[in-house]
């Protein structure tokens, strides 16, 4: 790693939006982009590593969205950026592996499992709000399909059952893999500064003990008002660098 390192640490999904078109390059140019930008904005800058984390292997094969973002990312030039008449060099990159063990590739990080597990009611408030008999209320129809992977569906002739009718996707360690190389890179002597783009109140623990560890180090950047207002605390007692991103 080179001195004067500054790393972003990137939820992609967190600040793309999972369902977002990767076809539309223009979008996540702008975005990366922006990241730049906010990543080079200290004096104190000669190399950005940009770092995005997200379930990019599935059974130790690249996923098509991982792909995607590759070849998109591939087709433009980002670095290197000349800023107040220096040269700024750079990457960006997909985090398949945490920063102290390179070698170590986390082939699962995105699962697709069948069927939607059992959903659980709030029956008091459908008793009060609810104007639908129980036989035709969707949220009681949806749970009772739920209840079991083999459940079929109530409809007269269909052979339909939960496992083959939902797919559910979801990312694993990924967010333990973010968590642990925040605290690893704040401790990092080359990296000048430790940007966090998440929304993910799971990173709150890390990021306010990379803070601690090292002091002005890190900074969090959030999209959403109202938990950069909940977290006002972390500003003012620990002294946090907390940021919204427009």
């Amino acid at each position: 790693m080179r001195e004067n390192t500054v790393v972003a640490i990137v939820d992609f999904d967190n600040v793309m939006g999972y369902h977002s078109d990767l076809n539309n390059t223009n979008k996540l140019t702008t975005t990366i982009n922006n990241l730049i930008t906010k990543s080079i904005h200290n004096d104190k800058v000669d190399y950005c590593l940009i770092r995005l984390y997200g379930g990019w292997h599935s059974n130790e094969i690249l996923t098509n969205r991982a792909s995607e973002i590759l070849q998109t990312l591939g087709r433009h030039d980002f670095f290197p950026i000349v800023k107040d008449f220096k040269i700024i060099h750079g990457e960006i990159e997909l985090a398949s592996s945490m920063y102290h063990i390179g070698n170590l590739i986390w082939g699962d990080t995105y699962i697709r499992r069948n069927g939607v597990p059992s959903i659980k009611l709030d029956s008091e408030t459908l008793d009060i709000h609810c104007n639908q008999e129980n036989v035709n209320c969707p949220a009681r129809l949806l749970r009772k399909f739920t209840k079991r992977k083999n459940k079929q569906c109530h409809i007269t002739d269909c052979t339909v059952i939960n496992s083959k009718a939902f797919i559910v996707s979801e990312q694993k360690m990924v967010d333990t893999i973010m968590a642990i190389d925040i605290i690893d890179y704040s401790r990092e002597k080359k990296v000048s500064h430790l940007l966090v783009f998440s929304d993910d109140i799971d990173l709150i623990p890390p990021v306010i003990r990379a803070h601690i560890d090292d002091n002005n180090k890190v900074k969090l950047y959030l999209f959403n008002k109202r938990l950069a207002e909940k977290f006002t605390h972390l500003k003012e007692v620990y002294g946090l660098k907390i940021d919204l991103i427009e």
